[in-house]
Parts: C-alpha cells; structure tokens; sequence
C-alpha cells in the first residue's frame, strides 16, 4: 500500500435529516472502466459515472465537478462523465492526493518527491509549495483534507505517522500529535471538527483534536484486503471504508469496533481507493 497510496476525502460537516439525500461516489486505481461510481446510501445500487478517470485522491470543486489525483496527471470530471486532464504530473513525481483550497486552487499531494504542489483550475500553473521530510525512494501513505476553517491537512508517514496545517499560501505547521501509529490511511474531519484516520495495518481508528490530542476511537478486524480511503455516514456518523482487494465498501460501526459490507461489486468497485460523500444524490 506504500507504492500507490491512500487519498484524501471530503466530507460535508453539516449532517443533514432527511433519508436517502446523499450517496458515495467511488474511486478506482488504475481501471478504465467504471473508474468513477455511485453507490446508492444503502449500498443497493451502484452506478458508472466515469469511464477512464482511475486514479488514489479523490475531490470535489465548488463547481461541481470531480477531481482526481490520477498520479500521472490530474483530472476533471463533470457531474455528466466527461473527463479532462487538468494538468500533468512533474517528472519524477506521483500525485496521490487532492483538495481545492479556499482560494480554489488544487493542492496535490506526491508521495515520491515528497512535496506539495498548487495547480491553477486551467492547469497553466503547477508549483511546488513545499517538501515534507521522508527518506529519499520511501514512497509514503499520504492523505490530504480541508479543514474547515480554509487551510488543509496533510497527513503523511514515515517510521510514524506525521499530521500538517497547511494554509493557503503554503505555510507548513506540523499538528505534534501526543501518540501515533505506524501506518495510516484515510482523512476526514468530522462534525465536531475534529480529525480520524486510519492505522490500517491493525483496523485501529484514531481521533485527533485540533491541537493534536489523539484518542484511540477504537479497533477492528481488517477485512481480507488493504483498507483506503475514508468517510462518514452524514445520518449515523458510521465510518465509510473501500477495501480495495475485497473489490468492497465497508460501514464500521461508530466504536470502531465491528464492520458490514455496504457493498461488494467486482465490475464496479474493481480497485476501490477513494470515497467521498455525495449531498442530494
């Protein structure tokens, strides 16, 4: 999981009321067809958006339209399914994970120069903001999410797992975390404002404070397969996992303590690295 690695997730804050208002969009790695999908709130129907659109970061404009950190370059989708590369990936690099910034740049994450790279909407500007220190050759688990409050998160490790405020102009506050974890996968804020990953390796998920308390929210069995991505149901606060070789979307229970599968579709969830959730869908 260390060469292609997980992706940054975008959740809403506000969970709505109503039932049946939101569905998950998935990404693929690496599948040309249904490489970006629907799945339906109770995993009973999944639907292609995107045909050629495989990538690990998944996001979505102000616009309405999805972005895809696709390592070699980064795409645009449209709520219709038409693909477009924004830009391309800078020699020698991998972009693995991508926000839009409260500026409506796209930040992207790459985990084999270990930088951070801001990238103009029509793609003419890519620059490199910033290197987070890793081992030359580590290709790291790296995540990316916005904090709510207009700056974003990076979260990367490297012998431990390291946690950054980024703000729009590229300023780089490490968040000293008072325990961590070997491996993680997955970001999200959720509706207290506060931080959850995944320590993937051993199915612990962690909850982190703004100023960098952590708790451990709890603890389960990994399903056969590498566990990416990361969201949160809008109605039960549930947490929302792809387990990418069990061709599978997981529900973990809000302890963190027991799991069920949302969905299992090989056709349409082929390699699944990335979900986000989807308001009014």
């Amino acid at each position: 999981m260390r060469l292609i690695s997980s992706t940054c997730i975008v959740l809403c804050l506000a969970w709505p009321s109503a039932a049946g208002d939101f569905s998950y969009v998935v990404l693929n790695g690496g599948a040309d067809r249904n490489s970006l999908v629907r799945v339906s709130a109770d995993g009973s129907s999944i639907t292609a958006i995107a045909h050629g659109a495989g990538g690990y970061g998944l996001a979505k404009d102000h616009a309405g339209n999805y972005i895809v950190a696709a390592v070699g370059s980064l795409l645009k989708v449209t709520p219709y399914g038409v693909v477009s590369t924004i830009a391309k990936t800078p020699k020698g690099s991998q972009w693995m994970s991508v926000v839009e910034d409260a500026e409506g740049m796209f930040l992207v994450v790459d985990n084999q120069q270990h930088a951070l790279w801001r990238v103009s909407q029509d793609g003419q500007s890519v620059t490199k903001i910033w290197n987070y220190a890793a081992p030359g050759g580590d290709m790291n688990d790296i995540a990316l999410a916005p904090d709510g409050h207009g700056n974003s998160l990076l979260l990367e490790n490297h012998s431990a797992v390291h946690l950054f405020r980024i703000t729009p102009a590229g300023a780089a506050t490490e968040i000293p975390l008072g325990r961590t974890a070997d491996f993680s996968s997955g970001l999200l804020v959720d509706a207290q404002g506060n931080y959850v990953f995944m320590n993937y390796h051993v199915g612990e998920l962690f909850r982190v404070t703004p100023a960098g308390e952590v708790t451990r929210i709890g603890k389960v069995t990994p399903p056969a397969g590498a566990m990416a991505g990361l969201a949160q149901d809008p109605q039960t606060g549930e947490y929302i996992m792809t387990v990418m070789q069990a061709h599978s979307l997981i529900r973990i229970s809000t302890s963190g303590s027991s799991f069920t599968t949302l969905a299992n579709n090989e056709t349409y969830l082929s390699y699944p690295t990335a979900v986000i959730v989807e308001q009014g869908k």
